[in-house]
């Protein structure tokens, strides 16, 4: 999804592309399975406390704030130290390999004063196009 730095980029693509909630049941079901204890019993409050947020989300007609959404605005504005996570390109260029030709064009995931945001169809490489001064 996101380019680098890897683990910031990781961090984003997995809370905001997989079932988050089953990735959890799946870190609890190994520590269990590996008698990793005390590591089940943190991680049960994180997990009832996710739920929580989740539930809310959907209630809301506009989902509230989380850490992950706050981190993304923090690459695409490009404020201190995520002014490198996200690549700046030309309007109509690419961030990433993939044939035009195959994928399509890229989406405009976001529109932002000074710029937007597009991802690849086919790869979900993200750059920032920055508005014509």
């Amino acid at each position: 999804m996101m380019l680098a730095p890897a683990g910031l980029s990781l961090y984003i693509h997995i809370v905001s592309t997989f079932d988050f909630a089953k990735l959890i049941v799946q870190l609890a079901a190994e520590f269990k399975r590996r008698d990793m204890r005390a590591h089940v019993d943190l991680l049960r409050p994180y997990y009832r406390s996710f739920q929580e947020r989740r539930r809310a989300a959907l209630r809301e007609k506009k989902p509230p704030w989380t850490e992950e959404l706050v981190i993304e605005w923090l690459c695409i504005l490009q404020i201190p130290p995520f002014e490198n996570v996200l690549p700046t390109l030309a309007v109509g260029a690419r961030a990433c390999g993939c044939d035009v030709k195959v994928v399509g064009i890229a989406m405009i995931r976001c529109v932002f004063p000074g710029g937007r945001v597009r991802e690849c169809k086919g790869c979900g490489a993200r750059w920032i196009e920055r508005a014509s001064p």
